[in-house]
């Protein structure tokens, strides 16, 4: 199957080098993704949290939160209830970059049309950079349009001479949800261009991909608070914690089940290297295949 057989002609225009030249790949690659049954199920699943966490921020009375031990005001609230969207949220992210992003460069490598690309005037920065922006535009669009949308809702439900305060107390929790999404994204959108490239086909991406994700969440739990060499390696194993505790570092939240939770630097490490291993991994495999005049 060609580059244009696989419908890029509508985007060419972004190929003849007077704008950004790997907007045609992400262009095609997101209407692909937003156009499939996994992703509308999957994103059906992150409005129906979105709509449960809102329901709690609506219906606790303020007088409740002085009954509620740890709660010591609205900005506590808000703060708790963002951070179980993560929390609950965050091991379907990842099933969302696996069905988004297995076959990004798999099928490319698949059909042969990833020449195609480096043929034209695209280089394999472009042409990396246009891939992985697929599932950073996914998961933000799914995974951190909600989470915002949720700090603006808790602003929002304050009495209107309390709004500008109120919003000002959440730049720290703001910042957090930024942070967090581009990290999400970068990490997942890297870790799916890594397995695609690695595994050559769809089937054998997604089946990688989840063992690298669940898999490493299956040994932070089973060797989290055993005493054996190295646990912290093996607690930074465990993306979507490594992602968890992050977030709560920056916003300020006390951490739960510390015992069984990565240090933040040794996630920071894991996220990193992630992200690198990934772009250099793809950088290889495009600059193998590149056609130069």
């Amino acid at each position: 199957m060609t580059l244009h057989a696989r419908g890029y002609r509508p985007h060419e225009h972004g190929l003849d080098g007077r704008g950004p030249r790997f907007l045609p790949i992400l262009a095609q690659g997101y209407r692909d993704a937003v156009r499939g049954k996994a992703f509308r199920r999957l994103t059906l699943v992150f409005l129906i949290a979105l709509v449960f966490h809102c329901v709690t921020l609506y219906v606790v009375p303020e007088f409740l939160l002085k009954r509620v031990s740890g709660f010591s005001g609205p900005s506590e609230l808000l703060r708790t209830t963002v951070a179980s969207y993560v929390q609950t949220m965050s091991p379907l992210v990842p099933l969302l970059a696996l069905f988004v992003g297995a076959g990004l460069v798999a099928e490319d490598l698949r059909t042969r049309a990833l020449p195609l690309y480096l043929v034209r005037a695209l280089t394999p920065v472009d042409y990396w950079l246009g891939k992985l922006l697929i599932p950073v535009s996914v998961i933000a669009t799914s995974y951190v349009a909600p989470l915002l949308f949720l700090v603006l809702f808790g602003v929002l439900l304050r009495p209107s001479d309390e709004i500008l305060g109120f919003a000002a107390e959440q730049g720290r929790l703001t910042v957090a949800v930024l942070a967090h999404g581009l990290l999400t994204g970068l990490t997942y959108g890297s870790l799916m261009l890594l397995v695609s490239t690695l595994a050559g086909r769809r089937i054998g991406a997604l089946l990688l991909g989840a063992a690298v994700v669940y898999g490493g969440e299956m040994l932070r739990v089973t060797l989290g608070r055993q005493s054996i060499p190295g646990r912290d390696y093996w607690r930074a194993l465990a993306l979507p914690s490594d992602l968890r505790v992050v977030f709560n570092e920056i916003a300020g939240i006390p951490p739960r089940w510390a015992g069984w939770s990565p240090r933040v630097a040794f996630a920071l490490v894991a996220v990193g290297v992630v992200i690198v291993v990934g772009a250099l991994v793809v950088l290889r495999r495009a600059r193998s295949v590149e056609v130069t005049s």
